[in-house]
């Protein structure tokens, strides 16, 4: 189920790329770079086998490629920065951190 998304008007080719394409790439690989967000897709999927449902935000950078994530940080920090009602094109950062229990997590911040 789709929650947000922009366009509001997404051609169905890149709809359907952005939810269940094989070219999506995951978002810990842009690590440290910076994206310019020409479009995004959050949508919730439940999975099959337990029926638990994680949020997952798909991005389409200004040269074609997609990434998606289902960090809860990432997201949260997307979201935030939607609450601003930003303008597109949107400049982000993809950051990497450790938490202090040692675990890896993804987050970005708004350039």
């Amino acid at each position: 189920m789709i929650i947000k998304q922009f366009p509001e008007q997404i051609d169905s080719k890149t709809l359907y790329q952005m939810t269940r394409g094989q070219g999506i790439g995951k978002m810990r690989d842009a690590k440290g770079q910076q994206l310019r967000v020409v479009a995004y897709v959050l949508r919730e999927d439940a999975n099959v086998s337990d029926g638990e449902v994680s949020r997952i935000l798909a991005i389409r950078d200004e040269s074609g490629d997609l990434y998606a994530t289902n960090s809860k940080p990432f997201i949260r920090e997307f979201e935030a920065v939607l609450d601003c009602n930003p303008t597109f094109p949107l400049d982000i950062e993809v950051i990497g951190g450790r938490s202090k229990a040692g675990r890896e997590y993804l987050t970005m911040a708004w350039k």
